[in-house]
């Protein structure tokens, strides 16, 4: 008898699997734990994953390589799953109750005589495959390759933009056009963030300000925040009462980032240098979120240098600043590093990728879930802690540059990506895609949302 178990990083759940004196394999695994496993029988691959699809319900897919047709089947609750040798017999499923789970049995057809090489110990991934989203998400098509700036509402629904259009990614409908609305040529959307009262911050990275959009009103307009000493803004964050709103901001040919706050609808103010370190230097500021108490500010940072007459990305890292209980830097706060970002994906990796962090959103158990620019991949990792700690690589099936990310859907545990579709070739032009994958924990967002919408 062999046996080997690996427990999921996010998972509540533990994947658990043995092979027995007749050649069988069994796994074991709760309804909301996601995994995916692979090995060989002979020379055939064979891949397990669950889908995790909620109220107790998942799909399973088996993918059996190219003698074995795929095959996928929806359980509930608690579910053990037999593999076994079929010594020639057709693939057969079937589904009976054994102890208060439900059991399938699936016979591979034909296998070779002996299934010792079915070596699973050795096969299964730690790292995730998204989904593609654009059947849940069909509002991306309304999206060109500029797609930016997921936000998400109380309810769940999920948006997004461009650099001219606010979309409803699952209806797509356009909350805001600046063509419609008459806004200079410069305008460039690239930011969105929901309010508790229905209403959405939308950033203007090109005109230098944030607007606040009404659904239903497709008129010019009103401008919550603007100031031409912005970089831009490039993303932004709010606080879970609702009162505070951070903004982050960079030039990408100078090198420049910047990061800006305003306190209770009051004015802008800037995050000065004074917060760094001696030899700490935030550079190009891209993606910035709040911790869930607030009391914590995080912001990426990347550097350019020249290689053979281009600027290419050579370094990434994400950087924290202490708030106080206003919300303002803590006094004598530092900015410090908490996660390097190309030692966690591995900088050869990194290089060869182009890897350049953009937006970036935490759940409500502080996982940081990070969009990997270039890299095709997001990269969880958890906050708790003075440093960040690697969790795991989720890798993207339609998005080569993830530019945004946010958690929705009804139990706001759907990780939805946003970003650059993969290319057959280098001609092809950019086109929007978006990714989905479920994650254990419910966005921070979401969760703010909702609970300030039911003191309302």
């Amino acid at each position: 008898m062999e046996s080997s178990s690996a427990a999921f990083p996010g998972t509540p759940s533990t994947v658990s699997f043995s092979s027995t004196e007749h050649h069988r394999w069994i796994f074991m695994f709760a309804a909301e734990s996601l995994f995916n496993i692979a090995s060989r029988v002979g020379q055939h691959k064979i891949h397990v994953e669950s889908i995790p699809l909620g109220n107790g319900r998942f799909r399973l897919r088996i993918l059996k390589g190219e003698r074995f047709p795929s095959i996928e089947r929806e359980f509930t609750n608690r579910t053990t799953l037999e593999i076994r040798d079929g010594h020639g017999k057709e693939l057969t499923v079937t589904s009976v109750w054994l102890l208060g789970a439900q059991r399938v049995i699936m016979d591979f057809w034909p296998v070779f005589q002996s299934i010792a090489a079915l070596l699973f110990s050795a096969a299964v991934q730690a790292d995730r495959m998204a989904h593609d989203g654009s059947t849940r998400y069909p509002g991306v098509k309304a999206l060109i390759g500029s797609i930016e700036g997921a936000s998400v509402d109380a309810a769940g629904r999920l948006y997004a933009v461009d650099q001219q259009r606010f979309v409803n990614l699952q209806t797509g409908e356009v909350l805001f056009d600046t063509k419609a609305a008459k806004l200079p040529d410069t305008t460039f959307l690239a930011a969105s963030r929901a309010l508790s009262n229905g209403h959405f911050l939308v950033g203007d990275a090109g005109y230098h300000k944030v607007y606040e959009v009404v659904r239903g009103h497709h008129g010019k307009p009103r401008v919550r925040f603007q100031s031409d000493k912005w970089l831009q803004p490039n993303d932004m964050t709010i606080s879970a009462n609702g009162k505070r709103v951070y903004f982050s901001g960079m030039r990408w040919s100078e090198y420049k980032g910047d990061a800006w706050y305003s306190l209770e609808r009051g004015p802008l103010r800037r995050i000065t240098k004074e917060t760094t370190y001696p030899g700490v230097t935030l550079e190009r500021i891209n993606g910035i979120e709040l911790s869930g108490d607030g009391r914590r500010l995080f912001a990426t940072s990347a550097r350019n240098e020249i290689i053979n007459g281009d600027q290419k990305p050579q370094s990434a890292q994400v950087y924290a600043l202490d708030l106080d209980v206003a919300g303002r830097p803590a006094k004598g706060a530092k900015w410090r590093m908490m996660i390097d970002l190309y030692a966690a994906v591995g900088k050869e990796a990194a290089l060869k990728s182009g890897l350049d962090p953009d937006g970036m959103r935490l759940d409500s158990k502080g996982i940081m879930y990070s969009a990997l620019y270039g890299h095709a991949m997001v990269l969880a990792w958890d906050t708790n802690g003075r440093h960040g700690k690697k969790v795991e690589l989720i890798k993207l099936p339609t998005i080569q540059s993830p530019t945004n990310l946010e958690m929705g859907g009804k139990d706001g545990r759907t990780l939805v990506v946003v970003g650059i579709c993969k290319k057959k070739n280098a001609e092809e032009e950019d086109k929007a895609c978006v990714d989905m994958i479920r994650v254990p924990n419910a966005g921070r967002a979401i969760t703010d949302l909702r609970k300030r919408s039911n003191r309302h």
